[in-house]
């Protein structure tokens, strides 16, 4: 039996089995780790831009990543369809929460940017 690598994703200079997928956004992007460090607390995130055909990997870990995009302080690693880019106070909202605000007649996302 002949055994093949698998390909590395273009644009990165590791192979994809060290490459794991822990999200992705409403336009097809998608958020990984790169799993070549033996302690998970350093592996860095990559973002694979679906709207750029790119790769793009953060200097940083998921947390400072995610606290960057949504508060917009590093447009060269941000997704392509975040909405809440520079939102006055980002949160999440379970589906279910979402649903028990509106049913009793508020917006779950009101403009708090003003």
């Amino acid at each position: 039996m002949i055994q093949t690598k698998p390909p590395r994703p273009d644009g990165l200079e590791v192979p994809a089995e060290q490459v794991l997928a822990w999200g992705c956004d409403g336009t097809a992007d998608l958020l990984c780790w790169l799993t070549s460090d033996d302690s998970p607390a350093d592996w860095p995130v990559a973002l694979y831009n679906r709207g750029d055909d790119a790769w793009i990997v953060a200097d940083c870990g998921v947390v400072e990543f995610l606290y960057r995009t949504l508060n917009t302080e590093d447009e060269d690693d941000s997704l392509s369809g975040v909405m809440e880019w520079g939102a006055v106070g980002p949160r999440f909202l379970t589906e279910a929460e979402e649903r028990r605000i509106k049913a009793s007649g508020q917006d779950p996302w009101p403009d708090d940017t003003e």
